[in-house]
Parts: structure tokens; sequence; C-alpha cells
């Protein structure tokens, strides 16, 4: 197995997480990747500004079908924690948005994912899933002032499903 290196993140510091060796089919080398295509949006950001990142459930728990994606959005989510300390005094928050299921190309290819969104559904407090819509209402918040002292949390939106056992 031959070693690629990954590219520094251009984040100034010693506190900036950097892998420096890892196979380019392993976590780290996503969430390495991740984070220099993140960081390289930071120098843009001269005045603050605010970055968002996708995740899902199968961070934090086991989802049937949803395999290797699950410890990589748990990577993901560490990583946003990181990169809001990091990022913070520059006045960059990050958010990771863990969404519920939404009809999208790339779920079509879970197994039995028509089941997964019937059963998120009837979970849903508020009786519905969240759409596409919702997750980018709570984005807009999110880069206004009004949210100018949230980062670093993963933000549900997802109508309520992952309070529900």
């Amino acid at each position: 197995m031959t070693a690629t290196p990954v590219p520094t993140p251009p984040l100034a510091g010693k506190k900036t997480l950097v892998v420096d060796v890892a196979n380019e089919h392993s976590i780290a080398w996503g969430c390495a990747k991740a984070f220099h295509e993140l960081g390289a949006a930071a120098p843009l950001m001269t005045e603050g500004g605010t970055l968002f990142a996708m995740s899902y459930y199968g961070a934090g728990k086991v989802v049937d079908n949803y395999n290797l994606m699950g410890p990589v959005k748990a990577a993901l989510e560490a990583a946003c924690r990181y990169f809001a300390f990091e990022l913070g005094p520059r006045r960059i928050r990050v958010h990771p948005i863990l969404r519920g299921p939404l009809k999208m190309r790339a779920a079509s290819g879970l197994k039995d994912f028509d089941l997964l969104l019937a059963d998120a559904a009837q979970k849903a407090p508020i009786g519905e899933l969240a759409d596409i819509m919702d997750v980018g209402f709570a984005c807009a918040y999110l880069a206004t002032p009004y949210a100018r002292r949230i980062t670093g949390g993963t933000i549900y939106v997802d109508g309520g499903v992952h309070v529900v056992a």
C-alpha cells in the first residue's frame, strides 16, 4: 500500500489538524481532503463568515446499510468542531448540519431507503420530515448575525426525529 501525502490546509498555527500521510481510500484521507477544501475558503473570509458541512444520523448511531459512511460522517463532525475552534478567532463559524433522510440521488443507492424514510416520518414529532428547503432555511439563518454566537455544534434539521428512541 503506497502512502500519499495530504496537502496541508491553508490554516496557520500549531493547532491545525494535518494528516501527513494517509492512503487515499482511508477515512483520514477523506477528512484531510475535506479540511483542505474547507480551509481553502477561510483566507477568502477576511471579515468572518460561516462554513457548513452536511452530516447524517450514521455519525452517531448505526444505520442499517449506511456502512462506512457512518464513521466518515462522525469524523466530519469532529473535524467541524476543530475547525470552529481554530477559525473562531477569525469570526468564522462552522456548522455541521445533521439532516434527516431526504429523497436524493445519493440516497437511492441505500438498500431499503424507502423503509427508512417511512420509519423516520412516523417518528417525527412534528408529523413530517424536513425537506431540502428546511435545510436551506436553517443554513440561511445560521449565516445571519442572529446566529452570531453559534458555532461548532451539530445542528439537527430532521423534524425532531433525533429525539425519539
